[in-house]
């Protein structure tokens, strides 16, 4: 599930191919959009695509973990977090005012 995340976030997957995916890709897509905003949007619109179609399968945060789809936002969170920033990111700069 965390490589179909990776896919969805990067734009390599545009649509969710199940209940589970569409729900897992929105949560995943929550959690990080503060820290990766644009691999978020591609995340959630692979959700949003899923879920104009079956609309139905829109599911409560809560009932995702329940269910077992996920073992919990912070990991979900840390996982995606690491598969996404690149590995030798640039540093900046930040200056004081």
């Amino acid at each position: 599930m965390l490589d179909r995340c990776v896919a969805a976030a990067h734009g390599d997957l545009l649509v969710a191919g199940n209940q589970r995916e569409a729900n897992v890709f929105r949560l995943g897509a929550m959690v990080i959009q503060s820290r990766l905003p644009a691999e978020s949007a591609k995340l959630m619109a692979a959700s949003d695509r899923h879920f104009l179609k079956h609309p139905g399968d829109l599911v409560p945060a809560a009932d995702v973990v329940h269910n077992g789809w996920l073992f919990g936002l912070p990991p979900l969170r840390d996982m995606l977090t690491a598969r996404l920033r690149p590995q030798n990111p640039v540093p900046v700069m930040l200056q004081r005012r």
